[in-house]
This record gives structure tokens, sequence and C-alpha cells, in this order.
């Protein structure tokens, strides 16, 4: 696949006509009535759950797939044309609106990218944020509609002919969420010296999820979320839990084995898998891995569960902004026995760096620091 940040309209000409009978020339043919031309340029590619990894190469092109709407506003003759996968076909398309008189507005958009509005959940109902890559949601307008001093002959439904003053105007469809995918989930292997004795006498891993994210488009501040969720004394709900979470039950959830990783197919190609979210960009996710059991290999050191791995940073920043229509993978989860926290807040400890790789519907790397004890 590949997959782009942003989608592209080119309408290579709007011709309109908004003049009155009286302004027109003699000797003119022009009517009053103009022509919207409708270049498309194919829109760029973008789940959640355990599912299979988006291809390419870092910095590689993703396509989003799906028909896309091209909508027409104007004084008179409002029109909605639709391009098929099909006839896109890859590469470019050109749509005509004849007819139509002082254009305002050009819509477009993909996968019910026109449904993408404030108030929106990152999980729920319609559109799917949740989608993978290629049929993720995108949208995009423009009131920027100028003559381009082009004329156009068209024979109308009554065999008449008419000419048409064209205009042209571009818009660009936007990607409205940025996707982490995770990989390569694995327990440090320990040599068996001496001073190299793993913590862990049983260690689970048991799910994987996004806290400190946007619960729906727009939202002014960041949901804190917990697993398991958190109630008080008469069972009402303090801390939710959240909304971006994925069980993990891969190789009998033992990450006492050192041998193997998670997801339980990794590597690259088609077929590798991976723990992803999409999420609403503007602050950064805290990523965390759930232990639910932990015993200490020390019968003198009681170890509390659940434990938790948690992401301090990416690439170095404790700020790192993710942005709207990029992949970001993160390939390689070596996690030591100190990055194993008993505190789900990772609070006043020190932490790990993980490296993520950004796809721009591309694709890119990234690093994470994970919180050690």
């Amino acid at each position: 696949m590949k997959l782009t940040k942003s989608l592209f309209l080119a309408f290579a000409g709007l011709g309109l006509f908004a003049c009155s009978n009286e302004d027109l020339n003699e000797g003119n043919n022009l009517q009053g009535n103009g022509v919207v031309e409708v270049k498309i340029v194919s829109p760029s590619d973008m789940s959640r759950a355990l599912v299979n990894g988006t291809g390419g190469q870092e910095g590689a092109i993703v396509l989003v797939k799906g028909t896309i709407t091209v909508k027409l506003t104007a004084e008179s003759g409002d029109q909605t044309a639709t391009i098929t996968q099909d006839a896109i076909n890859g590469g470019q398309h050109t749509v005509k609106f004849w007819d139509v008189k002082k254009p305002s507005k050009i819509e477009a958009y993909i996968n019910g990218g026109d449904q993408v509005i404030d108030g929106v959940s990152i999980v729920a109902g319609t559109p799917n944020m949740q989608a993978m890559p290629e049929n993720i949601p995108a949208y995009g307008s423009t009131t920027d509609i100028k003559l381009n001093g082009e004329i156009e002959t068209h024979e109308n439904s009554g065999g008449v002919s008419k000419d048409y003053e064209m205009y042209k105007a571009t818009v660009e469809m936007k990607i409205p969420v940025a996707r982490l995918e995770v990989s390569g989930i694995c327990h440090k292997k320990h040599v068996g010296e001496p001073d190299d004795v793993c913590e862990y006498k049983k260690l689970t891993i048991n799910g994987i999820y996004l806290d400190k994210i946007y619960a729906t488009k727009g939202a002014k501040s960041v949901t804190d979320y917990h697993y398991p969720e958190v109630k008080d004394a008469e069972d009402a709900t303090l801390i939710p839990a959240p909304i971006l979470w994925t069980e993990i039950t891969e190789h009998n959830s033992n990450f006492m084995n050192q041998d193997v990783k998670w997801p339980a197919v990794a590597g690259e190609g088609e077929n590798q898998q991976v723990y992803a979210f999409n999420f609403f960009p503007g602050a950064m996710p805290i990523l965390k891995i759930y232990f639910a059991e932990a015993e200490s290999s020390d019968p003198t050191i009681i170890k509390s569960k659940p434990r938790y791995a948690v992401i301090k940073s990416y690439n170095g920043k404790e700020s790192f902004n993710f942005e709207a229509g990029k992949i970001y993978r993160l390939t390689d989860v070596t996690l030591s026995d100190k990055n194993i926290l008993g505190d789900e807040e990772g609070n006043n400890l020190y932490g790990v760096d993980v490296t993520v790789k950004e796809a721009t519907w591309s694709v890119t790397g990234v690093t994470g620091e994970w919180i050690e004890q």
C-alpha cells in the first residue's frame, strides 16, 4: 500500500459565467451559465486491534481507497458527483458540472469524511475512525474559486451549443487522525549470570492501550484512563477503562518466554501483525502495556500487581508532535525488568526512550522511552 498525508483534488477548471444577458457582447454565445471541471487526483492512505501492519518502507505513500464525492454549492446549479475507485484507477479523473451560476464552495470527501465533525468519537459510531489506513475518512473544502480565462463550448440537452467560462479551484482532503502501530514487544533476555537473574518468577502480558487521548474530535482536554477502571466505595467510576485497548493473548501471555515477540507474527511484509491505534492529534498519547500477573523470583521481595510498562517519551522528546495523516511505527519494544512498574502513571521514575518510525499515509519510525523503576 501507499499512503499520503493529504488527499489532493485538483480542480482543473471550474467554469462558470455569472453575467446577465445584458452584459454579453454581441456575437458572444455565453448564456450566463458556467461549467465546473473537476480534476480528481487520487487520494492517499492509514486501526485498532491486532491487524496486519501497513506495508512499505519509511516515507512510503499509502493510498486511501473508496468512492470520492465531489459537492458543488452555487447560487444556482448545486450538484454532486461521485467517482469510484475503479474510475480513478490510481491516477486522475475529471468530472464536469454544467449550467452553474456563481459557485461559492466545493467539497470533496471519502469514506464518510464529511461526517467527521466536532463531537465524533474516536472509537464509536459512524464514520469509523479506527478504520484501516486505506479506508480512513478524509475531507476537504474550498471557497477559493477563480476564473482561468478559458472558454469551453458545450452542446446542451436541447442540442444548442453554448460557451461556458471556466473557473479553477483546488481542494486538499485531509486525514483527521494519526496512527500508531506497535510490534516487536519482547522481554530482554537474561544471560543467566549471577548478576543477571530475572526479577520475576511469573509475569504475564495481557493488554496494550493508549492513555491521555482526545476521546472526541474537537475535545478541549485529554481523558485520563486506567486499566482496570478505578471505582470508589460506592462503585462509581472515577477513572474509566481505556477506549483504545487491545487484549494480548499470543504465546499464552507468558512474558517469561524470552524467545518470542508480540504480536505473534512479526517481521516485515504484508502478513506482519501490529497493535494499532488511530487517535486525534494535538496531545501526546501515552502508550502503556498491562501485566496482570507478577511474582518475584526473590521470595523476600513482594511484586505488586498488576504491573505496567509506560512510555515516557518518543524519539527523546516528552512533547513529541504526532501529526494527522501519518503512521508511526514502533517496531522494537524490548522491555527489561526495570521497565515493568507497579505504578500505572510511572511517577518519579526513570524512562527508556523508544524510536518511532513515521509513515505518511506516510510511513515513519519513532523511538519510545520506557519508564524504569
